[in-house]
């Protein structure tokens, strides 16, 4: 998938409803914290999507 129809897909279902995740080993994390770092979400978008949609989901306090 392209960055642009990544980015696309993830503003059409709402940053608040987004989980990120890779699938290592399949493919390198790295790469794919740097790939998702290019979308250009703002911080607090790049929080939400990276931790904070996780917790509120599973209802984590930490």
């Amino acid at each position: 998938m392209t960055p642009e129809k990544a980015a696309e897909r993830i503003r059409k279902f709402g940053v608040e409803n987004t989980f990120w995740g890779c699938d290592f080993p399949m493919w390198s994390h790295t790469d794919e914290i740097a790939n998702f770092f290019a979308l250009g979400f703002s911080e607090e978008e790049n929080r939400m999507i990276l931790s904070e949609n996780f917790k509120r989901f599973y209802d984590i306090d930490a």
